[in-house]
């Protein structure tokens, strides 16, 4: 692999990083509202951030598919 491809690399793995980091935060936070914010915010906001969840999990799988496709075509 040459050097311009090892950079290309390591900006898709900080962003896959990212975008996994994400997804397990707002999966916290789904937790985090059901059990500690009080009642009238409880059920919106779980339901809110479980859907950022799902939304930012499918973007992660498609974004590590399409890296992993990458980076079988362009190791040696």
């Amino acid at each position: 692999m040459e050097e311009r491809e090892k950079e290309t690399f390591k900006w898709k793995f900080w962003h896959l990083t990212m975008l996994l980091n994400l997804s397990i935060l707002f999966y916290a936070l789904v937790i985090i509202f059901l059990l500690i914010i009080p009642d009238p915010y409880k059920v919106p906001g779980s339901i809110f951030f479980l859907l950022a969840a799902v939304i930012m999990t499918m973007i992660s799988r498609r974004s590590y598919v399409q890296t992993k496709e990458w980076l079988s075509q362009n190791t040696d």
